[in-house]
């Protein structure tokens, strides 16, 4: 990792790991509308971890 993850980044994993939990991230994170709470469990993908590969290449 080149950079250090963003606060929002921070926020809107531990949103994804409480639901995850059975936890009710709303209510985790404070938030009175949940329309404050959807900014963050919106539109996220599930990675999936490759092992890495080498590409060689010749002139």
């Amino acid at each position: 990792m080149s950079q250090r993850p963003t606060f929002h980044e921070i926020r809107a994993l531990s949103a994804r790991l409480f639901s995850d939990m059975g936890v009710d991230p709303q209510g985790r994170m404070a938030h009175t509308y949940a329309k404050s709470t959807k900014i963050y469990v919106r539109d996220h993908l599930q990675w999936t971890e490759v092992p890495h590969a080498e590409i060689k290449f010749s002139h």
